[in-house]
């Protein structure tokens, strides 16, 4: 007989065999027994009912959750499926699972003995969170004392709950996510902020975080603001607040920026200048300018010039003053001037007396004074005033300060020389060789009644030649024998090679008739002043006049080549007006060696007693 048993596995039963089984039951109930055939005698499993546990379900981002199997029916496998999870499955018993990303994942298991399964799944119970990570910004964490800031939270995680802590704030703890803060001291200050939510919490501090200045307000001082040229001037920032940098600028200076606290500069050239400082520091930044703050002045050296040294008595002379050092003050002294003195910069003064002037400058600024005197310096003259038709000093150029206006040109070895009176550069120096003077062909317009030449004359070197003073003879002219402008006509005062002085007026071929004086009449290295006049007479040799020193001198007639009168009346000669030299056919002759000063020409004869005038002035 086959036998089969019961096996109760979960309440620890005793196999019964089948037989004993059925006498029991026969006997109790007298029925008939309808035997079966059973399996084999080690019995059958209980179903399995899957079960599981989680030692954490709610967890933050990278946690590892451990599954615990709890179901029934002795599972021989299990396989599990984790939503969301590292790994995503498992066939062991009691896996270990990681979460990386936040989220509510589902996990299922399946559990299996061979003969029937089961399977659980639990929706959402893994609720994954991020991991809190505590920070935060300012929109300004250099800042001025007063000013407010804002706080803003960047924290990780999704926090729900803030604490701040605010060293040196105003307040100085908040709960809340975004806070606003003053801060009224100035320093360095730390800012802790604490999130959490319901499964995680973090900590930060940032230690001098806020940085509080007092505001910068620029200014300066300087030791001196009026100074001379090549001067030195110290400033000094008196700048107020939490200064971090400076930073001057320092027109017309030596440095020309700086960023020292008390920089010295020097000023070479005299003007007014800005100064400039610019202070700042992280949170505030100020600039002070002052324009023409530093005035530098030179050290005034007086200097001064006139339009013209030599002048006729009545007009009136400009003075210019060339002071160098910035002065703001004159005072001027005109010896025999009117007005006597003036503290204007540039005065105009009339001279009523013949005779050699001093001038004097004083200058000064708030620094410096500085006096010019110039001796001798003023040569006014008592020259006629009817007939004036030019006059050159020869002050080291050709100027005419006559009322023509007739200036003269310079050309060739022409140098300033010392005057009669000593004056340096007063006189022109005639070399002996191509120099002269060459002047307008107007001068002789208005000679037919008369002419007056004079000049004050220096011979320097014996050339044994003649020396030409004044001419106007047209050497280059036609040599037709006609008595018309463009022909050899024209005056010479001319120094003949004996010495002589000689005075002419000339027409055509080489036909001359005039006077000179006797041979030796001049000293070399010695001033002599000469004139010669002509009364508008052609046809007598008498009509012309020679003076040395106010004395008439001419002693002979002077003829070459006159087979008539040479003209029956002045012609104009066309020709410029040549001092220094004379025109010949060949082109300029007769160079002058030697010094000139205070030529004059007349048109008409002046009197002995007005040459003697002129003679007798300095």
């Amino acid at each position: 007989m086959t036998f089969c048993h019961l096996s109760l596995t979960t309440s620890g039963i005793k196999i019964l065999k089948m037989k004993q089984l059925i006498n029991v039951l026969t006997s109790i109930f007298l029925i008939p027994i309808v035997f079966f055939s059973c399996g084999d005698d080690e019995g059958s499993p209980m179903p399995v009912k899957a079960k599981f546990s989680v030692n954490d379900s709610s967890i933050v981002v990278g946690q590892e959750v451990i599954f615990t199997d709890a179901s029934t029916g002795e599972p021989t496998s299990w396989e599990w499926s984790f939503e969301g999870g590292n790994p995503s499955g498992s066939s062991d018993r009691n896996p270990r699972v990681t979460y990386n990303q936040p989220g509510e994942y589902s996990v299922e298991l399946t559990v299996s003995n061979g003969r029937n399964s089961d399977t659980i799944e639990k929706e959402e119970l893994i609720v994954v969170i991020s991991e809190i990570k505590a920070d935060f910004f300012v929109n300004d964490s250099s800042i001025v004392v007063g000013q407010e800031v804002t706080f803003t939270d960047t924290s990780t995680g999704e926090p729900t709950n803030w604490e701040w802590s605010f060293e040196g704030g105003s307040p100085s703890s908040f709960s809340g996510r975004n806070p606003k803060v003053t801060y009224d001291q100035p320093g360095e200050y730390s800012v802790k902020l604490t999130a959490s939510n319901g499964s995680s919490a973090d900590m930060t501090e940032k230690e001098e975080f806020v940085k509080v200045f007092l505001p910068v307000d620029a200014s300066f001082t300087a030791d001196q603001m009026t100074i001379n040229e090549g001067g030195k001037v110290n400033f000094t920032d008196t700048s107020e607040g939490t200064l971090q940098s400076r930073r001057w600028t320092f027109e017309g200076g030596t440095p020309g920026t700086s960023v020292d606290s008390n920089p010295e500069v020097t000023y070479s050239t005299a003007g007014t200048y800005r100064v400039t400082l610019n202070v700042s520091n992280e949170a505030s930044s100020d600039t002070e300018e002052k324009e023409a703050f530093i005035t530098v002045v030179g050290t005034v050296k007086a200097q001064f010039e006139a339009d013209k040294l030599s002048t006729n008595v009545g007009e009136e002379i400009s003075f210019t003053d060339l002071s160098l050092g910035t002065p703001n003050n004159w005072q001027w002294s005109f010896e025999g001037g009117t007005p006597a003195t003036s503290t204007v910069s540039s005065p105009s003064v009339v001279y009523s007396t013949p005779g050699l002037y001093k001038v004097s400058l004083t200058v000064s600024n708030a620094t410096s004074s500085e006096t010019e005197t110039k001796d001798k310096y003023i040569l006014v003259s008592d020259l006629p005033d009817v007939g004036l038709i030019a006059y050159y000093p020869f002050d080291g150029n050709g100027t005419d300060n006559g009322a023509m206006g007739f200036d003269g040109t310079l050309f060739g070895g022409i140098t300033p020389a010392t005057d009669r009176n000593d004056r340096p550069g007063m006189a022109l120096s005639f070399d002996d060789s191509n120099g002269h003077v060459r002047t307008t062909n107007e001068l002789d317009n208005t000679m037919g009644n008369g002419v007056t030449f004079a000049a004050w004359i220096y011979l320097s070197t014996e050339t044994g030649a003649s020396m030409g003073i004044i001419s106007n003879f047209n050497g280059q002219g036609s040599f037709l024998d006609q008595c018309t402008p463009g022909n050899r006509i024209g005056f010479n005062l001319i120094i003949q090679s004996d010495r002589s002085l000689r005075m002419t007026y000339g027409t055509n071929s080489n036909k001359y008739r005039g006077r000179t004086t006797s041979a030796n009449t001049f000293e070399l290295n010695t001033w002599y002043h000469i004139a010669g006049t002509w009364d508008g007479r052609t046809e007598n040799n008498n009509a012309f006049k020679l003076y040395v020193n106010g004395v008439i001198r001419d002693n002979a007639t002077f003829e070459s080549g006159l087979a008539r009168d040479i003209c029956d009346e002045f012609v104009e000669s066309e020709s410029p007006f040549y001092f220094g030299t004379a025109s010949c056919a060949s082109g300029l002759c007769a160079p002058f060696n030697g010094a000139m000063d205070d030529l004059v020409i007349y048109n008409r004869t002046l009197t002995t007693s007005e040459i003697q005038s002129l003679a007798e002035q300095d």
